[in-house]
């Protein structure tokens, strides 16, 4: 309490911190009284944890080589012919296990799925290769229905469009040469040229 604007004098008995106030001994001034806090190892760690998730999402705004690939939520993706999409990713279905997997394993991209391994600018022509193979392998193998060369084309253009947009201005990828399809004759028949498999 205050007595005309100075703080009241306690008494001089002392009480214990958790019961009443503590008398401080120069000035003879009540203080409330004080909670001993403790330091738990959980708390410790905590700033240490709070940095590393700070680190990280500063990494993954400034590299968008670091963010994971995601093209399977690309609504293009979807789109897409069963047999083409599953090239570009094998989602679930495990489509492409007779070719070597699908084109993040043909990259050599490892588990977690970036999109610098995914989107490697001088991986474009190899991508785009073996996203004409493996649609013309799966779509005549399982679906028993060849792909149009629109369907390839679109296949192609999804994955380039969708590393150009997760990479930015760091997706320059060489120049990509796409050959038409060979055709051996028969209608809606195409064979695979060179073996990424």
């Amino acid at each position: 309490m205050y007595v005309g604007g100075r703080p009241e004098p306690c008494s001089p008995i002392f009480f214990s911190s958790q019961v009443g106030p503590l008398l401080h001994p120069s000035s003879r001034t009540c203080f409330p009284p004080r909670r001993m806090s403790r330091t738990y190892p959980s708390q410790a760690l905590l700033p240490v944890a709070l940095l590393f998730l700070l680190a990280t999402a500063t990494a993954q705004l400034v590299n968008p080589g670091t963010r994971p690939a995601t093209i399977t939520k690309d609504s293009n993706w979807m789109t897409l012919k069963k047999c083409v999409n599953q090239c570009i990713w094998d989602q679930g279905s495990n489509d492409t296990p007779d070719i070597g997997g699908d084109l993040a394993d043909h990259l050599s991209c490892g588990s977690p799925y970036v999109n610098g391994c995914y989107c490697n600018p001088q991986s474009a022509t190899l991508a785009h290769s073996f996203i004409t193979m493996c649609a013309n392998y799966l779509c005549n193998s399982y679906y028993k229905s060849p792909p149009a060369q629109t369907d390839i084309e679109s296949g192609t253009a999804v994955y380039a469009s969708y590393c150009t947009s997760a990479m930015g201005a760091a997706y320059t990828p060489e120049s990509i040469s796409q050959a038409p399809l060979p055709n051996t004759g028969a209608p809606g028949t195409y064979f695979a040229v060179g073996n990424l498999w």
